[in-house]
């Protein structure tokens, strides 16, 4: 009997039908993945063409993950015999399958694969990549443009920004003007802050400065029009300039300089209190910078006072004890009246100067946008702004949008997006003009058209990326209007059933939310959450913060200045021993479930020292730890090691790079090494003192630097550092000390590198300085597949769950000033103005209302994040943190203690402010309790005997067979090898003569490789490039021996056949060899290899500079090897004999191994039997 559908699988199936549009909001664990994943397979059941459809996610790994299931689902059905078949669309879409659709259904996944480009589920990014591919011309961009990654765009940005500050240096121009301007203003980091700013938002720049200018497309250089627009805005006349005020306001007024001084003698000799003693300083202040630029701050200050709200004049009993104000006949009245003289002027001052800072901004900021625009075209590069901006362009630009609207609507007919809530409002503009016609007139009839976006605004926390979350809720109710318009059915869909988290969870963070926080997470209504595991019992616990005594210092002197404070280490051990005792053998969840490291997550809010402090407090005590979720590229100490091998391969002498290198893994020095090479040197240079040091390990490294120099005078960065980290074992040395978080930081280096090439000449230094100035952040994808404790940010967790998780972070503040952007918009999208924020002095009251807005937006977006952070639990949740003097009474931890406090005891009223004294269980069902009330969609399940299980199924599972040891044909029958020992520093290992020996050797080889191959008459030529990149530390000398030597190889008569055309070299050969002692694995490359008819010929490379006299002269494991060889390969060609020889390039001299020599050097092996398991035969 089939069981009624649910009310969660009934909302579902109509949010997946093909036939209508709709806007779902999906709580968190809601399963929106699922239904977007049904949808799109709906829509190719229905008929749909695969590349009619559109589906837009917010991140590759969501793009990745949903098109995986999309083709789990279908490769399934491909398969499935007719009646599951029949049961599996029938959950799908809620109706039996006619007999017709389970075919359409077999054929889907084929249709799906064979269609060009695959399904088009990708981010917003790729798509617009795609549309601007499609449209070139009309988008004016270069037709066969490339995008660049955010390392490479940081590196063209730096190219442009230094371009245009050297041009600043010209003396009277009015870049070097303003950049004066800039670097009395501001701190080279605020100046840096707010170019970047510029550069980000240099959209609505370009916007407002073609607004200001009446013109469609001004460049962004040409800022008159929008600095005159701005002093409009502000309200000031065209002479009101920040030298005119300042005079203005030091004008002398019955408050000159003599009556000044004059008031500062009688306070100097009739001070009263500290109340005269600070007027009498104030007063010796506006003397002191009399005639100056701060004179009117100076002045300013005395009078006025600087509120929230403005500048206000300052009481006289506030600057003048009562006694002194009493000698002083009309002192009051003259103090009252100065300063409304200057409250106006201060205000105006604040204006002028916001004014004219932004200007000198704008102009900045205007030519390097503009260099950086020129260094793109030039060379076909469009970065990831680019891409959104220049596709939303494209459909709105009049001229050519028709055209391309009508190009796009013959292609798309089926639109999903994802994360509605994170779309940015740019974004949402190109998914309204592709969605446009999908209401209108013919098209909304010719063909079934539907808009699906999934999302919840509750959890939109990218507000720093443009998200808008707002814009969910009027999108929803626009699109709507259009449907109903079009007589289309539009559907808005609700779903509220969590399938991650227990009830415990749910209830937890509907008793936060569901109140008067409910307002600032979403504007749609809040909606309960129900579970969908409702037996399975989970546990909230809130403990007691640590609290962080006032002025909390590191302990000792020695430590780092970003060490963190004691409160953050005791809490992040405090953590560390409770994840200890989680991962106890006989621990266990609520629910029974065996833990597992990769099931717990540490949140927090921000990285910094507390997350530092956490991931040492876990490794401390040998937990499992993926580390961080996202580092600073440059900051890394992986990353800061190379790039000081990079100063001292450019400059030897740089000693303090050098020590910080020598301390390396790449070399493995530590103090007491530093400190014995180093002291008492005088004025020697480290690397002097290292090259004349008689100790052995100090000319050993001595000698690898002059190595990593001379690779790195003949090869770019990135095959340099791809070599050194690879070839020289920097990896292997990295992994030793960091684990494997080293892997991806350096692969992430490389592929900076290798960014920064296609953007700008290679160099280290240029490579160096582009990395130190923004090397950008790595993001390292924790995933659930990791079985380790993962330390995260919440945005980082987004998307991401746990059975335990850790909400470790509570007690931040809600809006730190200094994360506000540098620049403040007074304007809006279709009026954009903005300018540079000022400082709370000489902030406007446009500055002041943008910044109460924002405060407010923030605060709604710091109760969302909390939302997200509590969601991602499935099982049991821990709220803790620390308690300082700036934490918010409304914080995070209040608002869940007082919350859950207030809930289980039953009291209305919030709970003391007092810390806990102990930890607060909250249990939505303890193990051994009996269900909730059950939801009205909880499926029963009847109850079903246990199986009996077969007799072999209790047996133990027989060991799986070993495979093959590895028997390398170089070591046959050789001493076993010493078992593995710590990882050495690179330096570590053979001499710098065994170096050279095996650079040549290597070198040889490639030659003989490749110079068969080529024209006689180019082998010299190409073999000097070939060596120039592969032996780059050699001498002039060593290569041309080389060459010759190779030459002679190929010249000696005797191995003509060897090099015949059909021959081939380094040939891999892997296969086994079965002894009396085993089967064993045997793998290796042969030099030279040839085949005919009758014969194979194979020859072995010996490089020695002094060959034996003779082969009875030649090690025995070199013939052994050889014959090794031969017996894989006589299988792979029957009928021909095997005709072996070992080549020693130094003379040459050719010693041809008889059939007979090869088996007297195997006898000792036993074999019995020998065959190849991959090789490819030459004829």
């Amino acid at each position: 009997m089939k069981r009624p559908a649910s009310p969660t699988e009934r909302q579902q199936w109509q949010a997946s039908d093909p036939a209508a549009s709709a806007w779902v909001a999906a709580n968190a664990g809601s399963g929106k993945t699922h239904v977007l994943t049904q949808r799109v397979v709906r829509l190719l059941l229905a008929g749909a063409d695969p590349a009619a459809i559109v589906c837009l996610t917010y991140t590759k790994a969501a793009a990745a993950e949903m098109s995986g299931r999309v083709f789990k689902m279908l490769g399934e059905w491909a398969t499935l015999p007719d009646a599951e078949l029949m049961e599996a669309i029938s959950r799908s879409q809620g109706e039996t399958p006619r007999p017709e659709t389970l075919t359409r259904a077999r054929r889907l996944f084929a249709q799906a694969l064979e269609t060009p480009g695959g399904l088009n589920i990708q981010t917003i990014h790729a798509f617009c990549e795609r549309i601007l591919h499609q449209f070139p011309f009309e988008a004016n961009v270069p037709g066969h443009f490339e995008v660049l990654d955010e390392t490479a765009a940081e590196g063209l940005l730096l190219e442009a920004r230094q371009a245009v500050l050297r041009a600043a240096k010209a003396d009277g121009s009015r870049i070097g003007t303003a950049f004066t301007r800039l670097a009395t203003l501001r701190s080279d980091q605020d100046i840096e802050a707010a170019l970047a700013a510029v550069v980000t938002e240099r959209d609505r720049l370009e916007r407002w400065i073609a607004w200001a200018a009446r013109k469609p497309h001004a460049p962004s250089e040409d800022i008159d029009g929008a600095i005159a627009d701005l002093r409009r805005r502000l309200g000031l006349k065209d002479d009101e300039s920040e030298e005119a005020l300042c005079t203005e306001i030091c004008r002398a007024s019955g408050w000159a300089s003599r009556d000044c001084r004059s008031l500062c003698d009688a306070l100097s000799a009739e001070a009263a209190n500290r109340t005269d003693e600070g007027a009498r300083t104030a007063l010796e202040a506006i003397l002191a910078h009399e005639g100056g630029p701060l004179e009117a701050d100076f002045r300013a200050a005395f009078f006025l006072t600087a509120k929230p709200e403005g500048w206000s004049p300052r009481s006289e009993s506030r600057r003048f004890s009562a006694a002194f104000r009493r000698s002083r006949d009309g002192l009051d009245d003259l103090f009252s009246a100065e300063a409304a003289r200057l409250q106006p002027l201060r205000e105006r001052l604040s204006l002028a100067r916001t004014a004219e800072a932004t200007e000198a901004l704008l102009l900045i900021a205007g030519a390097i946008l503009q260099r950086y625009r020129i260094l793109k075209q030039r060379r076909g590069f469009l970065d990831f702004s680019d891409l959104i901006l220049r596709a939303r362009n494209l459909l709105q630009r009049p001229e050519v949008a028709a055209w391309v609207q009508y190009k796009l609507d013959a292609g798309i007919s089926h639109l999903l997006v994802d994360e509605a809530q994170d779309t940015s409002p740019d974004a949402w503009a190109i998914v309204e003009r592709l969605a446009e016609e999908f209401f209108a007139g013919e098209s909304a009839e010719r063909r079934p058209r539907t808009l699906f976006a999934v999302g919840d605004d509750k959890q939109s926390i990218y507000g720093f990326q443009g998200a808008e979350p707002r814009l969910l809720a009027e999108l929803g109710r626009k699109f709507k209007d259009r449907a109903v318009a079009a007589a289309q059915e539009f559907r808005a869909v609700s779903l509220g059933v969590s399938f991650r988290s227990t009830q415990a969870v749910l209830d937890a963070v509907d008793t936060v939310f569901d109140g008067p926080l409910s307002e600032r997470v979403t504007r749609l209504g809040y909606q309960r959450h129900q579970a969908y595991r409702q037996n399975v019992p989970g546990r909230v616990e809130v403990w007691p913060r640590i609290v962080r005594p006032k002025g909390e210092m590191p302990e000792d002197w020695w430590q780092p200045f970003d060490a963190p404070a004691e409160s953050e280490r005791k809490l992040a051990e405090e953590i560390a021993d409770e994840v200890a005792a989680l991962l106890h053998p006989e621990a266990r969840l609520p629910s029974g479930k065996a833990i597992s490291a990769g099931e717990i997550m540490i949140l927090t809010r921000k990285r910094g020292s507390f997350a530092r402090a956490m991931v040492r407090a876990l490794k401390a005590r040998n937990l499992p730890t993926a580390g961080a979720d996202r580092i600073a590229l440059a900051d890394h100490i992986i990353v800061q090691d190379l790039l000081a091998l990079a100063d001292v391969v450019l400059l030897p002498e740089d000693d303090l790079q050098l020590a910080a290198l020598l301390k390396s893994p790449l070399f493995g020095f530590d103090d007491d090494d530093l400190m014995a090479l180093a002291i008492g040197r005088g004025r020697e240079s480290l690397f002097s003192r290292l090259r004349a040091s008689e100790d052995p390990r100090h000319s050993q490294t001595a000698e690898r630097l002059r190595h990593l120099m001379a690779m790195a005078d003949q090869m770019p960065p990135f095959a340099f550092y791809t070599r050194l980290v690879e070839a020289e074992g920097a990896r292997k040395a990295f992994r030793a000390r960091m684990g494997s978080e080293a892997d991806d930081v350096l692969d992430l280096f490389l592929s900076a590198a290798l960014s920064l090439e296609r953007v700008a000449p290679p160099g280290l230094q240029a490579l160096a300085a582009a990395l130190r100035e923004g090397g950008g952040d790595i993001k390292r994808e924790l995933s659930e597949t990791t079985d380790a404790v993962r330390v995260m940010t919440v945005h980082g967790a987004k998307g991401l769950e746990a059975d335990i998780v850790f909400l470790a972070d509570t007690g931040g503040q809600i809006a730190a000033p200094q994360h506000r952007d540098a620049l403040a918009f007074i304007g809006d999208d279709e009026d954009p103005a903005f300018i540079w924020r000022q400082s709370k002095e000489d902030a406007t009251p446009q500055q002041r209302e943008v910044e109460a807005k924002e405060a407010e937006a923030a605060r709604d977006e710091y109760f969302r994040l909390l939302y997200v952070a509590m969601t991602r639990a499935r099982d049991v949740l821990y709220v803790t943190g620390i308690r300082g003097d700036r934490t918010p009474k409304d914080g995070w931890y209040a608002a869940i203690r007082n919350a859950l406090a207030a809930e289980k005891d039953g009291d209305a009223e919030d709970p003391s402010d007092d810390e806990l004294a102990e930890r607060m269980h909250f249990f939505g069902l303890e193990p051994g309790d009996g269900p909730p009330p059950a939801l009205e969609e909880r499926v029963e399940t009847p109850s079903v005997a246990p199986p009996v299980l077969p007799e072999w199924a209790e047996r133990p599972a027989a060991p799986a067979p070993r495979p093959p040891q590895p028997l390398r044909p170089s070591s046959a029958l050789a001493e076993e090898d010493p078992p593995d020992s710590a990882p050495a520093p690179v330096i570590a290992g053979r001499s710098a003569a065994m170096r050279a020996a095996a650079g040549r050797g290597r070198a040889i080889h490639r030659l003989l490789q490749f110079m068969p191959d080529w024209p006689t008459d180019e082998r010299q030529r190409r073999g000097e490039l070939l060596l120039a990149r592969d032996w780059p530390e050699a001498a002039p000398a060593d290569v041309a021996a080389a060459l010759s030597e190779a030459a002679g190889v190929l010249a000696h008569p005797d191995l003509a056949g060897f090099f015949a055309s059909g021959s081939r070299g380094e040939v891999s050969l892997v296969g086994e060899i079965a002894t009396s002692h085993g089967t064993f694995a045997v793998g290796g490359r042969v030099d030279r290899m040839a085949v005919t008819e009758s014969v194979v010929l194979l020859a072995d490379y010996k490089t020695s500079l002094s060959p034996p006299a003779s082969l009875a002269a030649v090690d025995e494991g070199m013939i052994r090897q050889l014959a090794l060889y031969a017996r894989l390969l006589g299988p792979l060609y029957p009928g021909r004999r095997v005709q072996a020889a070992l080549v020693f390039t130094a003379g040459p001299r050719i010693f041809p191994v008889s059939a007979e020599r090869l088996a007297e050097a195997l006898a000792p092996l036993d074999i019995v039997h020998g065959s190849p398991s991959s090789g490819t035969p030459l004829a």
